[in-house]
């Protein structure tokens, strides 16, 4: 009896779980943070597609302009491509979801993680918008990468234009394919 029990509160439990994350938005964070350089673009839409960002803008084999969901908030996906060598960057631009508190936390969370990853990176804070700090962090995993992750606390928490009003930047950048 005891095992039925638990069986069926178990499936309660499910059933009610899927029925949240049935209402709620696909993350495209993932395939995002996944993408290696050299990824090809058809593969790169297929990929980001799955995972829910819908195709604002593409030159085929060139860029590629994506809007989707970056740890359940709403984002601007910019990917460029190299003709016969594939991605050679990727840039994640992150809405805020109002409140600046969150927004700072997320970017701390992402800081240590790559700070867990690939060391302490380089820090600075600028002046943004309006006299206020702006953060940037720097890593440089190996010769030809670049990681930068910026916050800027000034942003607009409704904007048709995530590339300009996002608190959160995410960027990675690769000189292999320049010379």
């Amino acid at each position: 009896m005891f095992r039925s029990k638990t069986f069926i509160i178990f499936l309660c439990a499910f059933a009610l779980l899927c029925s949240f994350y049935g209402d709620s938005y696909a993350n495209s964070s993932e395939a995002f943070m996944s993408l290696p350089f050299g990824h090809m673009w058809t593969r790169t839409k297929l990929r980001m597609e799955r995972s829910g960002a819908v195709t604002i803008a593409e030159k085929r084999g060139e860029s590629l302009t994506m809007k989707g969901m970056f740890e359940n908030r709403e984002a601007l996906f910019s990917f460029n491509f190299v003709s016969k060598k594939g991605l050679s960057s990727k840039t994640v631009n992150v809405s805020s979801i109002g409140n600046p508190q969150d927004d700072r936390a997320l970017y701390d969370v992402l800081k240590m993680a790559f700070e867990n990853r690939f060391g302490r990176g380089q820090e600075r804070s600028m002046v943004g918008a309006g006299n206020s700090i702006a953060l940037r962090s720097q890593w440089s995993p190996d010769q030809h990468t670049s990681i930068v992750l910026s916050y800027n606390p000034n942003t607009k928490r409704f904007s048709d234009n995530l590339a300009v009003d996002s608190p959160i930047r995410l960027s990675y950048v690769t000189s292999r394919w320049s010379n």
